[in-house]
């Protein structure tokens, strides 16, 4: 029996290409240039249309040694995202048809079949589990505004809010708000003003607001308020009549002041507005803008009369100058 059937030089038993044509160059293990595997990818040179690449496993469907492209887009199977593009319809980098196999919004229905264009992405349908996706247009019950009020029904904190009424943030009206955060809407809170952290007994009132008199005997709120507004009206009342006394007393010494330059006071009443008038005059005769005292001395005051007053160095008293002096 012949050891080297096909005379390569190579025995039968370790010949890993038993068939080698005669008189071709033989390569370690027996075999031809044509007969090896220079990309390892287990198709022969001779057959082997990319034999420099080797074929991704799982997509050389054909045998013939090159990666997969199925739908002839220039992008290969293993990392085109569309398999069965439209022939000469222009990809993008993920082997898409800008045409026919685009889904923009990423809900899994191709724009042109897309229904809603604008689906809200995964993560908010995730979190928000209690709308219903319709797969075959690509609409997410989540995004509709079931209460036309202007907000999503995802982001819509009032769901049944009336639109013909003033919509305030979050989609509510403004019985639906909670101003006092305790949990009870407007229109149902019979306490609207509750203090937070206030314990609720009922219709979004405390213990304190139903009862208003404290537990432990103390005022009421009720009481404190009238309390404060006494002292309130007594404190404002006194200043009326201190500032009343005040404007009386110095009328009567204006009054009293012109009397005794009249000299129709009596005696002892003259005195004694004499020395009013002399008391004042040490103090405000310099600020006065109708006193003045002229080259010999003498002192000279309008009063609010338009009457003319003097008084010389020798005189104690004023006297009324009049046209005969």
């Amino acid at each position: 029996e012949d050891p080297d059937d096909d005379n390569d030089g190579f025995n039968d038993g370790s010949d890993e290409c038993p068939n080698t044509p005669p008189g071709v160059t033989v390569y370690d293990g027996g075999c031809s240039a044509e007969q090896g595997d220079n990309d390892d990818d287990g198709i022969q040179n001779n057959l082997d249309l990319c034999p420099e690449v080797a074929a991704t496993e799982g997509f050389d469907l054909n045998f013939d040694g090159c990666t997969d492209d199925i739908d002839g887009d220039g992008v290969p199977d293993d990392i085109d995202q569309c398999l069965g593009t439209p022939i000469a319809e222009s990809i993008d980098f993920y082997g898409c048809g800008y045409l026919t196999q685009q889904d923009a919004d990423g809900d899994g229905v191709v724009d042109v079949d897309d229904g809603c264009p604008g689906t809200s992405n995964q993560s908010i349908r995730d979190e928000n589990p209690g709308y219903a996706f319709d797969s075959q247009f690509g609409c997410w019950a989540g995004d509709n505004d079931d209460d036309s009020d202007g907000y999503d029904n995802w982001k819509d904190l009032c769901p049944g809010s009336l639109a013909e009424e003033l919509i305030f943030e979050g989609g509510c009206n403004f019985e639906q708000q909670d101003e006092d955060g305790d949990g009870v809407a407007n229109g149902d809170d019979a306490c609207p003003y509750t203090p937070s952290g206030a314990v609720l007994i009922e219709g979004g009132c405390s213990r304190q607001q139903l009862n208003p008199a404290t537990d432990d005997g103390g005022m009421s709120t009720g009481t404190l308020v009238a309390i404060i507004a006494a002292v309130v009206v007594l404190i404002v009342g006194g200043a009326v009549v201190a500032i009343t006394i005040i404007k009386r007393k110095q009328d009567a010494e204006l009054e009293a002041r012109r009397a005794a330059k009249r000299g129709d006071m009596p005696a002892p009443a003259t005195e004694i507005a004499e020395e009013a008038l002399a008391e004042t005059e040490d103090s405000n005769q310099e600020d006065d803008p109708n006193y003045k005292v002229d080259e010999n001395g003498c002192e000279w005051w309008l009063d609010d009369d338009r009457k003319w007053w003097f008084r010389t160095p020798e005189m104690d008293d004023w006297m009324e100058h009049t046209s005969e002096d």
